[in-house]
């Protein structure tokens, strides 16, 4: 165990040690949160299908049952997200039944699907393209599935048509354990340890391109201004795959910047460089950091 494993391993304890854990669900939270993963304290649903937080939520509300945010220890929603595990503690020795929320952040995004055909049509579309999903974190939700990838810090997230729901930033997912209006858990269909995976580049440029989901290069042309920096972050990404190192990927991204950009000084080789980094960064992380619990 590396000394990174063995401080979030002494920190659970000592949250568990301090304040207990008392739910499998609370136990979860506090992994994704040791984890990195800044979780909120959400409602739960009631054995009679309405929502714990006394509301009525008629017609399309219905959606939000057990989902929204306990105002009463989060007044500003998700903005309040904690990885503080004597906090997250102390939300469930107040509300023992609470579900909780687990906010994707700039780095991750989740595609959620709201049911097995749905999953079932996204995994046709991506095999049509030729795209192969990596081993990562999905959760079987209430009724679809929530699908974990990791995504390069400063791109626009857009979902393609073959995704109903991509969530990003600010956002939130239900976490697992956490209970649905269904009557069922949400539930990791990936074992325990199991790590978040990169976005396929493919796929992450039909996720971050502008306008129509045609293709980038037409024949003939340059690549336009709103769509070089996903270019590069798929073309990086392939590079990467194929186990070239920082320098190489680099010189072979300016180098399609030079024959391919339209205006290609306005992307000078420090953002090359950053995206390059982005990649060598994760392939560390993912050596040495803990995944949830």
């Amino acid at each position: 165990m590396n000394q990174h494993d063995a401080d979030l391993e002494r920190q659970e304890r000592e949250a568990i040690q301090a304040e207990g854990v008392g739910s499998s669900c609370e136990r979860e939270a506090i992994g994704w949160a040791l984890a990195g993963h800044p979780v909120i304290p959400v409602w739960w649903p009631e054995p009679d299908g309405s929502c714990a937080c006394g509301n009525p939520h008629p017609g399309p509300e219905s959606r939000n049952i057990g989902k929204h945010p306990i105002t009463e220890l989060v007044e500003h929603g998700v903005s309040e997200a904690t990885r503080n595990a004597i906090l997250i503690g102390r939300w469930f020795r107040k509300f023992p039944d609470a579900n909780y929320g687990i906010q994707v952040g700039k780095r991750f995004v989740v595609l959620d699907f709201d049911s097995e055909t749905s999953l079932a049509r996204f995994k046709r579309a991506l095999a049509e393209l030729g795209i192969v999903l990596p081993v990562t974190i999905i959760v079987r939700s209430g009724r679809g599935f929530h699908v974990w990838l990791s995504v390069p810090e400063n791109v626009e997230i857009a979902a393609p048509d073959f995704i109903e729901t991509v969530k990003h930033g600010n956002a939130y997912v239900i976490g697992p354990g956490s209970l649905h209006v269904s009557g069922r858990r949400y539930k990791r269909v990936t074992p325990r340890g199991t790590p978040i995976g990169a976005c396929p580049p493919a796929l992450l440029e039909r996720m971050t391109r502008r306008g129509p989901r045609g293709p980038v290069v037409r024949t003939g042309g340059k690549v336009p201004a709103g769509n070089r920096h996903a270019v590069w972050v798929s073309f990086a990404g392939y590079l990467h795959n194929l186990g070239l190192d920082r320098e190489q990927k680099i010189h072979l991204m300016l180098a399609l910047r030079d024959c391919a950009f339209e205006n290609p000084t306005e992307k000078p080789e420090s953002k090359a460089r950053e995206i390059a980094d982005w990649y060598e960064d994760k392939e560390i992380s993912h050596r040495v950091t803990r995944q949830p619990a």
